[in-house]
């Protein structure tokens, strides 16, 4: 803590520095108010001590111009120097703002006493300003929050929406897709009994040639893009509803691809995915529908993670622990391409509400609901960085034993 003395005496100002400096003290001197406020301008000072008397500029007025001025270190504590005690001239020091007098003649104790009550009440502004930063900070905060939270309220209830309307939307369109389905059925019997009435017959016309040649690859178009929109109208549906969850015996392979086909509009322009399924890995235990939206929510981040990304990667490895340690467990690898995880993502990324998406574009919801889903299967979620750059996500869920 730098104490200032402002006197004119050369000698007081000796005296004064040297018992300071005894005590440990760091001093800084002015032979007068002009220099004194010239090394508050440019350096840290604490406590000032001046005399009353000096030329040019009395320690009143000295008082005066350091309250009136802006101080940008904290409070300054002035100890006055002085013979005076009447109490009219005390009073016209405490108006300037003087904090405490020190009287001629001047003991080194009551000298040491005031600077340490000095510095008892810096230490307790400056607490005091800290705190009081503290709760403005806070209150930031907590505003922003609210207006975070607000948003994403309203995101929500329109998610909300949004779902009771992809799921009547899907049932409405589920019923021509089976119409296709039904028919393309019927359509195929037909046209093998008609091929085989025609194989029979000498067929110079070209174009009837051409239609009996590509008709079975046409019929099984039609079939896949029935199958398709059936696909994908059931993982909507699957995707919308509010059911309890329901554990039974899947593939994860089929719960992998059937995410990868809702995520397809998402991923199928700048990325390449890249399937290491392990053959004949064993059945899970649990919901399909839950565990397929565990695997969107992280197939769309990787998505977003590789949006401006020329040529991205997904890859996606499947493997079967069995150790004694490991409860036979399956273990699913999701890699991408994109910049990675920063520090704060990763200590977050399983907190409701944490995005590193814009106000709007995301609720903050997705991660949290997935490690809650995984948790409630018995599995495991985690996060990390890959040496190469892009992130990780391995999903370990336990493998359905038959009792």
């Amino acid at each position: 803590m730098k104490i200032l003395i402002v006197d004119d005496n050369q000698m007081e100002r000796l005296f004064l520095t040297t018992a300071l400096k005894r005590l440990n003290y760091d001093i800084v001197e002015a032979a007068n108010g002009n220099e004194a406020l010239s090394i508050l301008e440019s350096q840290n000072i604490n406590i000032i001590i001046s005399d009353w008397m000096m030329p040019e500029m009395d320690g009143i007025e000295l008082c005066q111009r350091i309250r009136a001025r802006k101080n940008s270190n904290g409070y300054v504590y002035v100890i006055m120097v002085t013979s005076r005690s009447e109490e009219e001239d005390l009073m016209r020091g405490f108006e300037a703002g003087v904090d405490a007098y020190l009287q001629k003649p001047i003991t080194i104790k009551i000298l040491n006493v005031q600077v340490k009550v000095g510095i008892r009440i810096i230490n307790l502004e400056q607490q005091l300003n800290y705190e009081k930063q503290k709760v403005s900070r806070f209150a930031n905060e907590m505003e922003t929050l609210a207006n975070q939270r607000a948003e994403q309220l309203v995101h929500s209830d329109r998610m909300a929406t949004l779902g009771v309307m992809a799921a009547g939307i899907a049932h409405e369109i589920n019923n021509p897709a089976t119409f296709i389905n039904g028919n393309i059925q019927t359509f195929e019997k037909f046209w093998n009994i008609i091929k085989d009435r025609l194989s029979n017959v000498n067929i110079a016309d070209q174009k009837l040639a051409f239609i009996i040649k590509e008709m079975p690859s046409l019929i099984d178009g039609i079939k896949s893009g029935a199958g398709r929109i059936q696909r994908i109208l059931k993982g909507l549906k699957s995707y919308a509803r509010q059911d309890s969850p329901e554990f039974i015996q899947y593939d994860i392979h089929r719960i992998i691809d059937d995410a990868l086909l809702l995520c397809n509009n998402s991923l199928k322009y700048n990325i390449t995915i890249t399937k290491n399924f392990m053959k004949d890995i064993p059945s899970v235990k649990c919901d399909p529908q839950q565990i397929e939206q565990v695997l969107v929510n992280i197939f769309n981040n990787a998505a977003d993670a590789m949006e401006n990304i020329s040529k991205g990667s997904l890859n996606i490895t499947t493997t079967h622990d069995s150790r004694l340690d490991s409860n036979n467990q399956i273990i699913v690898i999701i890699e991408d391409s994109g910049l990675g995880l920063n520090k704060e993502t990763l200590r977050n990324i399983w907190n409701p509400f944490f995005t590193t998406k814009p106000v709007g574009k995301g609720t903050g919801l997705g991660m949290s609901i997935s490690h809650g889903i995984i948790k409630s299967h018995g599995g495991s979620i985690t996060a990390e960085n890959k040496e190469k750059g892009g992130a990780r996500f391995i999903i370990r869920l336990p493998t359905y034993e038959v009792a």
